[in-house]
């Protein structure tokens, strides 16, 4: 039988931290707000929320009062008979009213007030953790309370989550297209293809997709009689590759063993909408080769605060964004200041 007391910044994160402690048999006590922040008081033993739930008041008869008017005639101390006393009555609701109405607005003020000073002391941490970060992904970027503005750390959490264009991955002449089922591999290998066919004019990018992957020796084969002494190429071959049994593993392996040293670069598709726990938990790859992430159908939902604190921790980077079906267009490259503003506004949206 426990009895516990947790605060947080807010309710969501209370309760995990409740659920944490008691699993799935908590029963919550009581919730109110001490401080700013949100404080629950739960139990895993239903005694003992029955030992606190509160008795029905019963007034004895000492209490009670037989009608409205008793009541009245005894705080106005006027009696009901004459015009004069009537209109005396008027006078003094009216002032009471006037009165009544006057405190409520100086409590509203007084209330704004307190609620202004209080969203000061929160700190900057906590600020974060309410838009959806963890606390360790903000202590693991050097994040503390209060020691820079929301605009640095945003700017340093997108930097974290933004990869750069690479000078090894604009030279790669074999990129390998991964992911799980149904996350819009095909979608983006045609975005993809499109991009590099308009930016790098001068190479020659060729898309190679599940049904011809049988072909994967003599396709390496042929790339790698292109290479030069340096190990480059004109040409450049993108596939389209699976994750269904672990299948992009082993074309890893086969193009691995080949005696051509190919610039190989990875891309793996994310679909975009995954909480922050399915992305922490999600298998691991253990590739050898510079890997970078792109999230997929960007059209159907926002990118989310979770997801990019989970890539953070994930040590993953975000190299492309992308949406829309059409294959010429909805693919581009993530920038640092795009993922900033974003954050910033989520920020603002929060907490002014």
């Amino acid at each position: 039988m426990v009895e516990i007391t947790v605060r947080a910044a807010d309710s969501s994160l209370a309760m995990e931290e409740v659920q944490k402690k008691l699993g799935d048999d908590a029963l919550i006590i009581s919730t109110s707000k001490k401080d700013g922040k949100i404080e629950i008081v739960a139990t895993d033993d239903e005694q003992t929320l029955k030992k606190k739930e509160i008795e029905p008041l019963l007034l004895g008869e000492a209490y009670k009062t037989n009608t409205f008017d008793e009541v009245l005639q005894k705080k106005l101390n006027v009696s009901t008979a004459g015009d004069k006393n009537v209109f005396d009555s008027q006078s003094i609701f009216k002032d009471r009213l006037n009165k009544i109405v006057s405190d409520i607005y100086d409590l509203n003020v007084l209330f704004d007030e307190s609620m202004s000073l209080n969203t000061q002391k929160i700190s900057l941490l906590s600020q974060l953790q309410t838009i959806g970060f963890r606390r360790k992904t903000l202590d693991s970027l050097g994040i503390k309370d209060n020691a820079i503005s929301p605009e640095v750390a945003t700017k340093k959490i997108a930097k974290a989550f933004v990869a750069g264009k690479a000078g090894k991955f604009e030279t790669s002449n074999l990129y390998l297209i991964v992911g799980d089922r149904l996350v819009g591999k095909s979608t983006f290998a045609e975005k993809f293809l499109h991009l590099m066919v308009n930016t790098q004019s001068e190479r020659d990018f060729s898309l190679v997709q599940d049904s011809k992957l049988r072909k994967l020796d003599v396709l390496l084969r042929d790339l790698g009689a292109t290479l030069d002494d340096e190990g480059n190429s004109e040409k450049a071959l993108i596939l389209d590759l699976t994750d269904e049994n672990t299948g992009s593993n082993n074309y890893f392996k086969k193009v691995i063993s080949n005696k051509y040293n190919f610039n190989v670069s990875v891309i793996r598709i994310m679909e975009v909408g995954r909480s922050y726990e399915y992305l922490v938990s999600s298998p691991q790859y253990q590739a050898v080769f510079p890997e970078y992430v792109a999230f997929s159908k960007l059209d159907i939902c926002d990118l989310s605060v979770p997801e990019i604190s989970a890539m953070i921790d994930m040590k993953n980077q975000c190299m492309f964004l992308a949406g829309i079906d059409d294959k010429t267009e909805g693919l581009y490259f993530a920038k640092v200041d795009q993922i900033a503003s974003f954050l910033m506004n989520k920020f603002k949206d929060e907490h002014g």
